[in-house]
Parts: C-alpha cells; structure tokens; sequence
C-alpha cells in the first residue's frame, strides 16, 4: 500500500469499517484502488466495509472505473423495489423524499439472488443529515431473540408485491426492458411466482430466506427484508387510507412468514430494535467513496436537508439458494423447506447399514441421511465431505483425522448449520470411525468458526469457544486436528469460489501454519503464495 494512503478503523469500538485516507492531492481512486484490490476483498468481509476519503474521483464515469476495480461486471437493478435513475453506467440512490428515512437492509434480501458488493460515491453531501447508516449483519442476527430467529429460519420470508401505476413501483420500471413474457419467464427462473390481475397490473409472490451465512467469514447474517416490506412500516395515515382503498392481498407490498402465517406486530418490533442497537453512522464528505459487503453490513438512509447526490452501483452476483449454508433457501409457495431435515425423517424408514463395515458403512450412513442430497459449495456435501478426507489422505493425516475430515459437517456447523446426522447419533457415529475422530469432527461443528482462528493468534492453552458461548478447552493435538481441518475444509471448496474471495483470510490462515505438518503447510503457502517457513 502507498506511503500517501493511511488505513485506520472509522469505528474502532465495534472493528467495523476500514477507513484509507489519502493523504497527498490528486492521488487516484481507481488507479489506488486496482493496485490494492487484494486488501480491498480482505479488508470488506473482515469488517464489513471500506472507506475510500480524499481521492481523486471526478464525476459518474470516474466513479463507474472505480467500481470495475474486482473485475465484475455491474449489476443492474433488475427486480428493483425502489424508484432510481440511472446516470451513465451507475444508478442514484433510492429517490425517496428528503424527509423520509430509509430502515436498514441489505441489498435486494427480499430476493434470492443479491449483489456482492455495493459502492456509494457521495458527489455532493448534504448540509445536514444524509448519512447511509450501516448495521452488523451477523450482529443483528445474534440479537433477536431466538425464538423469533428460529421462526424465521424455518419458514423463510414471503414477500407478495402488487405493482400498477400510480400506486407503487410499475412493473415496466421494475424489470426495466422487459414485455410480459419476458417477465414471466425471469420469474419462472427464478422461483417467484407472477400472476397478471389484468393488461397492466402484475402481482408476484416469492418466498426466500430469512438467514444465510456469509461465505468468507462464515457467520450467520440476517438477510431478509421483512420489516421493511411489512406494512407495518408505513406510518399510520398512510396505512389506514391503503387499507380503506383495498383489500391487504393488494398491497402495493407486504410481508409474511414462508408459510403464508402474518409476523406478529412483536417479532417485528424486536427485528428493529436489534438493528437500532447495532447502527452505525459517519458524515458523508464530497468524494468519499464507500464499499460495502452486502452480506456483512445492512445500510439506510437518515433523513436530510440541502441537496445531496449519492451514486450507487452494485458488483457481484451471489444466488443464495445455492450458497454453502443457506438457511430458508429453497422455500416454496406452500412454504415447504427442503433440507436434511426431511431427509432424516425418511431416513428413520429406510434400510439401516448393518452388515456393512469399513469405508462402505461410512458412506452409506452419510447418504442414509441425506449427505449426497445437501448443496454444499457448487457441490453436494457427501463430495465435499469426500474431499477434505482425501485432501487429509494426501497430507499423511492419520486414520482418525481423515476419518474426521469424512465426517466434519456431519451435526451442522457455523457455516453450513444443516445437520446430517440429530445429536442423538452420536453413538452409532463414535463406534463407526471411533471415539478420537467423532470428538473432533463433532468439535468442528459446535466450535465458532472465529474461535479457532483466535486459537491459532493465541496459542496453548486452547480454550475455544462454542456457537453457544460454552469455553471448551482443547489439546494441543486436538487443536492441530482442528487447525489442518479447518485448512483442508476451505481448500477443497476454494476452487469453486469467486478469484477474489480466493484469498481470504489470509492473515489467520498464516497464523495456522505452525499447527500443521509439512504437507499440510506446503498445501496451505502453495494455495496462498505464502514464503515457505521453514
């Protein structure tokens, strides 16, 4: 990074928001920012966002060469919920009145196909107010409480849009460029169902996920937009005078639980107050420019006074229902969700493995519950499973730490929280590859993610800490099963992500290097370009 360009934390208290100043004139956004992009996608999951102050960026076309900085193509606001212009290749933000507040979300949750990452130029910043808050993601999940987080998770979100003129967003505006067959055929592809109330007024239905994990830093996001298109978020005068005017189901938009049950007025109240507790907000500068990871940060917009013109544009392009982890995804119309869940349940009904030993026993107890049936990074689980074990095989692990590697994600991890197997087949899993690889495969899954990589920083003693805040100490062995795990699990996937997510955390895989034998590393510095340690 140039010696003209000083990194801090813009709020250090909660580490959120990486914060590059220049600090000599005329230095370059796009020219800065294409030789750092590599720190650019580190720093973006790792804290949430990025804040680009005091470059040289110009107008729209400056802003649109910074945005093409990953090598992504901009998305278009296909689908769109809100009213914007665009202005050469990027877009305004939401053209809502100056008064009115913008609640936090992110970007399109109300779908199941959402942008990477976001970029917001402030050309002209208003003389009071205006600020684009942000919010935790995982933060916010972790506050709910948890029986409304687990309603949420297992019946998804149920978003019915009604779109006419003069009432709404019209359709024509939200699928710029398409006629109706061409919409019908962008629904149908996408699992929303489109119905035509007549020539002109379309109605759509789309249930998708409340929570996902986030692919880089494997933690559980809300991503959902429920209190935002509740009607409950309209003020009282404008709600009661809809309602006088139509039936609910004719809404311009409203939201329900996948199943079609109403959100109590409760769980919504609680959904606000845990982004209210976890908002975060910074002056706009003219030229400052914002990068923010959609999945990691939710984003508003407070009220303002004076003019104010935001350009916005969006990269990358994540279907959450293929994502490793996803939770809700795959909810149908009737509110249905797929998962291991049912799997299981046949499963209880299906011929058991007896008679069967070794490597073959193994695997018919995976795919007994539904291990070759699971999406998992581009794959299935039962080939991601077989992966990281054979990737084990090769770096001379022992028999238990393979066998481990077979069964990592077997009771639901952090990351990827469908469980294979109910906690109550613990036994039948521990006499089948023995009690050494169970407890560390079974440790993989109730450990966070986070607490591993903080072993790693901290050394011996290892107290780890699990999903449910329980400390559990580990052995040093038990921790160098857990660190080469951890390596293998992410190396075996690495190859389906996206190139510039291929270099994530790097700092803390680093950090594992001590823990790992010689293969182990030399997989690790290779896929990295790490210096070799000797």
């Amino acid at each position: 990074m140039s010696s003209h360009v000083k990194e801090s934390v813009l709020f250090p208290e909660v580490d959120r928001v990486a914060l590059f100043e220049a600090t000599a004139p005329g230095m370059s956004a796009a020219v800065w920012a294409a030789e750092n992009a590599d720190l650019l996608a580190e720093r973006l999951p790792a804290k949430g966002a990025c804040l680009l102050r005091g470059f040289e960026i110009g107008s729209a076309p400056g802003f649109a060469e910074l945005v093409n900085v990953f090598g992504e193509a901009m998305q278009e606001y296909t689908y769109r919920s809100t009213p914007r212009s665009k202005v050469g290749d990027v877009y305004t933000s939401t053209e809502y009145p100056a008064s009115e507040v913008i609640p936090q979300h992110n970007e399109m949750a109300y779908t199941s196909a959402w942008p990477e990452r976001l970029y917001f130029y402030s050309e002209i910043s208003a003389t009071a107010g205006g600020q684009t808050p942000l919010s935790d993601s995982n933060a916010v999940y972790l506050s709910i409480p948890e029986a409304v987080r687990e309603r949420f998770e297992r019946h998804g979100v149920r978003y019915v849009r009604n779109y006419r003129e003069g009432l709404g967003v019209p359709w024509r505006e939200t699928f710029p460029g398409m006629d109706r067959e061409q919409v019908d055929r962008f629904c149908a592809e996408r699992g929303i169902v489109a119905e035509w109330l007549d020539a002109d007024t379309l109605r759509t239905t789309e249930t998708c996920q409340a929570v996902t994990v986030h692919p880089v830093s494997g933690r559980k996001v809300w991503m959902n937009q429920a209190h935002l298109f509740h009607i409950s978020s309209l003020n009282e005068a404008t709600r009661e005078a809809l309602l006088e005017l139509m039936p609910e189901e004719d809404l311009p938009r409203n939201a329900y639980l996948g199943d079609g049950s109403r959100i109590t007025d409760e769980d919504l109240a609680e959904i606000r107050k845990a982004f209210d507790e976890h908002t975060i907000a910074f002056r706009w500068q003219n030229g400052d420019v914002l990068i923010v990871d959609n999945l990691s940060m939710a984003h508003g917009r407070f009220s303002y006074e004076g003019p104010r013109k935001l350009l916005v544009a969006m990269t990358g392009a994540i279907d959450g229902r293929t994502l490793p982890g996803a939770v809700g995804v795959g909810v149908g119309v009737g509110g249905e969700v797929a998962g291991a869940a049912a799997v299981a349940d046949e499963a209880d009904e299906a011929d058991d493995t007896e008679g069967l030993t070794g490597e073959e026993a193994k695997l018919a107890l995976l795919r007994k519950y539904g291990a070759d049936a699971l999406e998992h990074s581009g794959s299935d689980l039962l080939a991601h499973l077989q992966g990281v074990r054979d990737l084990l095989a090769a770096w001379d692990g022992s028999p238990s730490l393979c066998d481990a590697g077979l069964f990592h994600s077997a009771y639901g991890t952090e990351i990827f929280p469908h469980s294979t197997f109910p906690p109550e087949l613990r036994p039948k899993v521990r006499a089948l590859i023995g009690e050494e690889a169970e407890t560390i495969a079974y440790l993989f899954c109730v450990l966070r993610r986070e607490s591993i990589f903080d072993g790693a920083f901290d050394g011996a003693p290892f107290l780890l800490e699990a999903r449910d805040g329980e400390q559990i100490a580990v052995t040093a062995a038990q921790f160098g099963d857990l660190a080469t795990l951890t390596v293998a699990n992410w190396l075996e996937q690495r190859p389906r992500f996206p190139a510039a997510e291929q270099r994530s955390r790097a700092t803390e895989f680093e950090a594992m290097r001590p823990y790992l034998n010689p293969a182990a590393r030399a997989a690790l510095e290779a896929a990295y370009g790490f210096a070799p340690q000797a």
